[in-house]
């Protein structure tokens, strides 16, 4: 069940919801992208609306396995480290009973050799940050030396990058995680009319407890385009933030970094 606000008509909530949630799952049968944008993320949104309409839940199955078959190499927060975020937090929640290494072992040790021999592209390196702070399933002292190395290289990457800055923003606020004193994150306004900037401001606003009724206002009556730069993570994000409204849980705040 969806509940937002009294404010809104129920009906015109729960068809708006149904119709993104039909529209994911349609969607996610034929797109090749395997990652956040693609199955991956269509996988943690159908596994989390699954507890509401467990038909959803061998669809979820399929496209997390799909997504761990045919990985890309995109080593990015969209690409393969994305869907290790993604494993993590399933298993963690007992969506899936399985083991993290056995499925996507191969791949971490390629993550963590990259980052040991500093060959990871250096605009993802809040991405490789996130994944080690997440990490649960390795010794403290590689998660410590990954992390050690990822953070001396921020100071140089981070000046006048408004999306890297975004990114560190992230992941200071909402991991306790101090970067570097003389760092200061800019959280500029967005004004774009993209979805995928809208679900943003409604995560903003739910994480700090502020008034959502404009940017739902606004959600409900847009034009919705399919082909819009990144349709289909926002769709995944919105139908997530709907289904846990009143409050996000912290396990879960990665998926809208």
């Amino acid at each position: 069940m969806v509940l937002i606000s009294n404010s809104y008509d129920s009906k015109e909530i729960t068809h708006f919801f149904e119709s993104l949630k039909k529209y994911l799952l349609i969607d996610s049968l034929s797109v090749s992208n395997v990652g956040l944008a693609g199955k991956a993320g269509a996988a943690l949104t159908l596994f989390e609306l699954s507890e509401e309409d467990a038909f959803l839940e061998n669809y979820a199955v399929e496209f997390l396995q799909e997504s761990l078959l045919f990985p890309s190499d995109d080593f990015s927060y969209q690409g393969v480290i994305g869907v290790g975020m993604i494993l993590r937090y399933l298993i963690e929640n007992k969506f899936i009973d399985a083991d993290f290494f056995d499925l996507f072992g191969e791949i971490h040790v390629q993550v963590v050799d990259q980052v040991l021999s500093q060959t990871y592209l250096k605009e993802h390196t809040f991405d490789y940050l996130l994944y080690f702070l997440l990490s649960t399933h390795i010794t403290d002292s590689e998660k410590e030396k990954c992390i050690d190395l990822l953070v001396a290289n921020i100071s140089c990457l981070i000046n006048n990058n408004y999306e890297l800055q975004k990114k560190g923003h992230f992941i200071s606020k909402n991991y306790n995680f101090l970067i570097k004193d003389e760092l200061q994150f800019s959280c500029k306004k967005n004004h774009s009319d993209l979805l995928i900037d809208k679900v943003d401001g409604l995560f903003q606003a739910i994480s700090s407890k502020s008034d959502v009724d404009e940017i739902i206002d606004t959600i409900l009556h847009m034009k919705l385009d399919f082909n819009e730069k990144g349709f289909n993570l926002a769709i995944s994000r919105l139908l997530v933030l709907f289904t846990h409204f009143n409050r996000i849980p912290p396990n879960l705040l990665f998926f809208f970094y």
